[in-house]
């Protein structure tokens, strides 16, 4: 709030600036910028970067333009791709790792044995797009990165999954046989490629990974619960849950293709 209200301070008209309007610098007999009056309300690189705009010497009202289009016109589409690159682009977007998927990696994942939430759940998780602590600090949302359970570290996307002591607790406690050393510990997605691998059977790989993604969606809905209801997060409970979860959808998939070898 403090950077904000610095920048909104910076956009306030100076006192005793009689400039309303960029016609209030422009000499109108020459069509040309007033050099003088600039330089005595912004600093000489602004007043370098004002003077290099061309002035039109037609008579016509101004009009608001999109620039990122060569009509100059919005369209949704453009602002979307605007937006998607702007993200693409924001450091605070970025794993913490340079560590990177292939495209072996995404289909495994898309060909997983879950319902679409989880997958779409998954793809937010691993590209850090989930609305951490950090990330919404680092957007301005939040006036703190840190951890909303114990406050003590920042809420990464890896410490909120495997760092925080409570999701420690749901890992050791899970079954699944999972280990990890936080002190080397780089990205969600190295992570679960180490998983992966760790697997010398493609049934034994998908069945773990899916019990592992279910445990990380238990745990996202229970940090969600705990900010938004106060309720207290418990690992037993997230554990039952996504045991429950991936056995009702496991059982609901078979008892489809029954009945749908039934019909034939």
């Amino acid at each position: 709030m403090f950077q904000l209200t610095q920048r909104l301070k910076i956009c306030r008209q100076p006192v005793g600036c009689a400039v309303n309007l960029v016609q209030d610098v422009i000499l109108p007999q020459t069509k040309s910028w007033d050099k003088a009056k600039l330089e005595g309300l912004v600093s000489s690189a602004e007043v370098d970067a004002i003077v290099a705009l061309p002035i039109s010497i037609e008579n016509k009202e101004d009009k608001c333009i999109w620039h990122y289009e060569a009509k100059g016109t919005y369209t949704v589409k453009s602002g979307y791709a605007v937006v998607v690159n702007t993200e693409t682009n924001s450091s605070y977007l970025a794993p913490s790792s340079s560590f990177c998927w292939s495209d072996k990696e995404w289909k495994f994942i898309w060909v997983l044995a879950l319902p679409p939430k989880l997958k779409h759940f998954a793809w937010r998780m691993c590209d850090n797009y989930l609305t951490t602590c950090q990330n919404l600090y680092n957007r301005r949302c939040a006036e703190a990165n840190l951890c909303q359970i114990y406050h003590s570290e920042v809420e990464s996307i890896e410490h909120l999954f495997v760092g925080c002591t409570w999701t420690k607790a749901i890992w050791f406690g899970s079954g699944l046989g999972i280990h990890f050393d936080l002190s080397s510990f780089q990205s969600i997605q190295k992570w679960l490629s180490g998983v992966m691998e760790s697997f010398d059977t493609s049934h034994a790989r998908q069945e773990t990974i899916c019990k592992l993604l279910w445990l990380c969606w238990h745990i996202w809905k229970a940090c969600n619960a705990h900010i938004f209801t106060h309720a207290p997060v418990d690992p037993k409970e997230v554990i039952d849950k996504a045991i429950r979860d991936d056995l009702e959808f496991v059982s609901a998939q078979a008892l489809l293709v029954a009945l749908a070898s039934g019909h034939r």
